[in-house]
């Protein structure tokens, strides 16, 4: 064999194990593209199943709430009691009523309840207690030899007044509270 065929021979197995090579290559790339292929499929089917989950949770916890609410009538009477409190005082303050006409009596609450749901009198309680433990300017009184909760008007914060604001979806309150010189009201806790 001459040299030039030698060469020729020795490109060729060059060119052979290169080609054989290659092809190894892409089997083992097709064998990686197969396995990620299949993980694509197993993670779908995972997916599909949890979301099922979830919608499951979901219409689960909405019937929960949907029964619970029914149970109740619908409404945190507790909630309720401390927002309605809180709004009708702060509401009245802003208005300039005098402190001795700014009260909120228990009766009045059963009342404005009415005929929507009936609250029973620890509810009110329980409402008033959180209100006067997460702000500091109400405070338990009597009217008329009844409980009531007022409210002192130096001693409201501005974020409540602009919580009342935003429940009540008023803008006029602030104006009532506070100075244009700059605010006049106490913190809250």
């Amino acid at each position: 064999m001459s040299q030039a065929q030698q060469s020729v021979e020795d490109e060729l197995e060059q060119l052979r194990t290169l080609l054989f090579t290659q092809i190894e290559k892409r089997k083992e790339m097709a064998d990686q593209l197969d396995q990620h292929e299949d993980r694509i499929e197993e993670l779908e089917e995972e997916n599909d199943q949890l979301r099922a989950e979830i919608e499951q949770a979901t219409n689960g916890a909405k019937a929960a709430i949907k029964s619970a609410k029914q149970h109740n009538g619908g409404v945190n009477k507790t909630a309720w009691a401390k927002e309605t409190t809180r709004n009708v005082l702060i509401t009245k303050a802003a208005q300039g009523a005098a402190l001795t006409q700014r009260h909120v009596t228990s009766a009045y609450l059963k009342e404005r309840a009415q005929p929507d749901f009936e609250i029973y009198h620890q509810q009110i309680q329980n409402g008033w207690e959180q209100l006067t433990t997460e702000w500091d300017c109400f405070y338990q009184t009597e009217k008329d030899g009844r409980q009531a909760m007022n409210v002192r008007k130096e001693q409201v914060p501005e974020s409540l007044v602009a919580l009342v604001q935003n429940d009540l979806e008023r803008d006029d309150l602030t104006k009532g509270f506070f100075s244009e010189n700059g605010v006049s009201g106490g913190q809250n806790h």
